[in-house]
């Protein structure tokens, strides 16, 4: 049981999961949600997913990641959505669809993304598709999948009202992947344990967060969110007089100040971060298009979490 989000736009996607695996029902374990392959210098590959048997969703990455390699060498957006078809349909086809009455197990988010110059300007921008039984879905925007998935989609419309995601950075976007999932994972049975995020870039970069990068953005948020919150319950209280009220307003500015001074310098650690990370692509690019306001080193090498 898993809750994943997955956020495409013109800086790039995102991923996230959460980390509880149940298994049977009753047993807990930790689990890492999101893979990563990363093919020489050429291209990169990101799976996560949700699955109610994990082995089927295991099969899924492993022969996929076994053919992208086999079959491509240099990055190509198009075969490599054919190939992720193809892989799909053959799983289906041998071990799933023989079992009489048996639904495809698992779902999954797919990103494929140039990590080196790309000679198709088209390239630039990495792409996330979605994979829900034989179906193969490009996803523009924000979409979700697993357990918890009509609650991270209206957490999501809450925060898209109050602004255009289409442009947002990529780190923007990665935050508010991990307040929807911390929500999610406070109020849905079976989501729980710590938010993996892995940030694949439009110039060709990628990093996971670290674990302290997003305890500090659930932590901020929580510690943000409940001094409004008190001035907002007292707002039309009769019990309290408007000297009491004021209090409680002037408390409310003294602890926005004190998040700006956090602000600064969490802004700062994470610029520091972007700075060092490495990138196989020269400097120039070439954007062709782009994503409008949105509807809703070796070869065979997995990227370690950070």
């Amino acid at each position: 049981m898993t809750i994943v989000a997955g956020f495409r736009c013109n800086s790039g996607v995102v991923l996230a999961a959460d980390s509880q695996e149940v298994i049977s029902d009753y047993a807990k374990t930790t689990a890492q949600k999101i893979r990563v392959l990363q093919h020489s210098d050429k291209w990169r590959v990101g799976i996560a997913g949700s699955a109610d048997d994990s082995a089927y969703l295991d099969l899924f990455e492993e022969e996929l990641f076994d053919r992208l390699i086999e079959d491509l060498d240099e990055y190509d957006r198009r075969k490599m959505a054919t190939v992720v078809k193809e892989v799909l349909l053959n799983l289906h086809k041998e071990h799933i669809w023989p079992q009489t009455e048996r639904k495809s197990p698992f779902q999954s988010f797919v990103v494929t993304q140039c990590s080196g110059d790309p000679k198709d300007p088209t390239a630039w921008l990495p792409n996330l598709l979605e994979t829900k039984e034989t179906a193969v879905i490009p996803v523009h925007g924000f979409r979700s999948l697993g357990v918890g998935t009509y609650m991270a989609e209206y957490l999501n419309a809450r925060f898209e009202a109050h602004q255009d995601v289409a442009d947002a950075s990529l780190e923007h976007l990665a935050d508010l992947c991990i307040l929807i999932l911390k929500d999610v994972k406070k109020a849905v049975h079976g989501c729980d344990g710590q938010t993996t995020v892995a940030v694949f870039y439009e110039d060709g970069r990628f990093r996971y967060m670290t674990t302290n990068e997003v305890l500090a953005v659930e932590t901020s948020a929580d510690e943000f969110q409940k001094a409004p919150m008190k001035a907002l319950l007292a707002l039309h209280d009769p019990n309290i007089t408007d000297a009491a009220f004021a209090v409680i307003a002037e408390e409310v500015g003294k602890k926005m100040m004190e998040s700006v001074a956090q602000r600064t310098e969490f802004i700062s650690k994470r610029k520091t971060t972007l700075d060092k990370l490495k990138s196989y692509r020269s400097k120039g690019r070439q954007r062709l298009g782009g994503i409008k306001n949105p509807a809703s080193t070796g070869a065979g090498n997995l990227e370690p979490l950070s």
